[in-house]
């Protein structure tokens, strides 16, 4: 075999061509996109209710509100799941500690028709409206 290398039709079916690779390159980097998006939308959804349901006026605000706060602070750390608020907050660059003690400062109509948004300032990241 002269220093050539035998393919066989098996072998074939994992090449690919460089065209390709960088399709699937484009393509993983859309799909991360859409990944951190909805993470935003998660952590958003959570602040809303956090917020809006803090008075717990009703039964069904006070059941939001407590799923909420034990998402943002578990009662037991050792039961953290793979989407928890410090590993969102940890994907998305965000200090966990200053996000909570900003929503906790917050009162309802802070939430009420404004969209946030994260954006960095000065190294650090900071809620924003």
């Amino acid at each position: 075999m002269n220093g050539q290398i035998q393919l066989r039709n098996e072998d074939l079916t994992y090449a690919i061509l460089p065209s390709q690779y960088n399709d699937l390159i484009r393509r993983r980097s859309a799909i991360a996109e859409g990944d951190n998006a909805l993470l935003w939308a998660v952590l958003e959804d959570a602040i809303r209710t956090y917020v809006a349901n803090r008075g717990c006026a009703t039964a069904a605000q006070r059941r939001k509100f407590e799923e909420v706060r034990n998402w943002f602070e578990p009662v037991h750390p050792e039961d953290r799941g793979l989407f928890d608020f410090q590993n969102v907050c940890d994907l998305l660059g965000v200090e966990a500690g200053r996000l909570l003690n900003g929503i906790k400062a917050l009162g309802a109509r802070a939430l009420s028709s404004k969209s946030y948004r994260v954006r960095p300032a000065a190294g650090a990241r900071k809620l924003a409206a």
